[in-house]
């Protein structure tokens, strides 16, 4: 496990001080069939929030074997630093969270690299772990007027069903014509695709045009080689964000973060720090 992250709290000469909280839409899917039919343990905390027995130097062990229960809990620094240490910036600039998930189920965290002596991430995990517990659905959310903005954190598991669902594009369209900002990482982007599923009465993707930060493609293909994958990815984020007309700024991981209108984005899990510095006064200065 890792110690500790590169959060440091920032002063915040003014904060939001409304009601409504940040909607934070996470994974409860741990398990990527990979191209070579092998399962990838992934997310985005563990199952119904028990540790694992590891921690594993690796997040797939023995990818082929175990209970789903067991695999999933086999979890990340990754979706720890790409969910809790953007969250740690907003909640110091004022504001508050609502977890949703597709399905209602558990938050899935990869927690084989959790930073288990930063003190806190582990007060914010602590404080936020019922409603990690106990998510809503995403299906129940019907509108964005009780929320301040959308947070998808990344992790490898949010591809898995972010991006083929239907509310979530409904609400990503809605948060779109409202210019509501929208925060993600990573492999989050891959959640944006969702605005232009059938059924969501959209035929374009509500970000052509748009610019963003996104774990690429390249890097993927790599990883592999380096034993982090078990085989290839199923499908490429990059490459399917391309093809509906957003631009992916970055070719590698730097931890680099950019905006666009109301689209605030990062490249990758070292980007999570920058991505919290950025974005938490751009929330404040919507709202005031």
């Amino acid at each position: 496990m890792l110690c500790q992250t590169k959060y440091k709290q920032q002063a915040h000469a003014t904060k939001y001080t409304g009601t409504k909280p940040i909607l934070v839409v996470c994974t409860d899917e741990g398990l990527m069939p990979m191209k070579n039919g092998r399962t990838f343990s992934t997310g985005n905390h563990p199952v119904e929030v028990r540790e694992q027995p590891g921690p594993y130097p690796h997040p797939h062990p023995n990818p082929n074997e175990g209970t789903r229960a067991a695999r999933t809990l086999n979890l990340t620094l990754t979706l720890t630093l790409k969910m809790l240490v953007p969250m740690l910036h907003f909640r110091d600039a004022g504001f508050t969270f609502d977890i949703a998930t597709a399905s209602g189920q558990p938050v899935v965290l990869e927690m084989w690299a959790y930073p288990g002596k930063d003190a806190s991430v582990k007060e914010l995990h602590d404080s936020v772990r019922a409603m990690m517990e106990r998510p809503k659905k995403l299906e129940d959310i019907q509108s964005l007027d009780d929320y301040s903005a959308l947070f998808i954190p990344g992790g490898h598991g949010c591809m898995i069903n972010l991006p083929t669902n239907v509310q979530l594009g409904k609400l990503l369209n809605i948060a779109h014509a409202r210019a509501l900002p929208t925060v993600t990482l990573c492999h989050g982007p891959s959640a944006l695709l969702a605005s232009c599923l059938e059924g969501t009465g959209q035929v374009e993707c509500a970000y052509k045009g748009y610019k963003t930060m996104c774990f690429t493609d390249k890097t993927d293909a790599f990883t592999p080689s380096i034993g982090y994958l078990p085989g290839p990815m199923p499908w490429k984020v990059q490459q399917a964000l391309e093809a509906k007309g957003v631009e992916v700024l970055n070719k590698k991981e730097t931890g680099a973060v950019t905006v666009d209108r109301e689209l605030i984005t990062g490249d990758c899990p070292d980007a999570a720090h920058n991505l919290g510095v950025l974005a938490a006064p751009l929330l404040v200065k919507f709202w005031m």
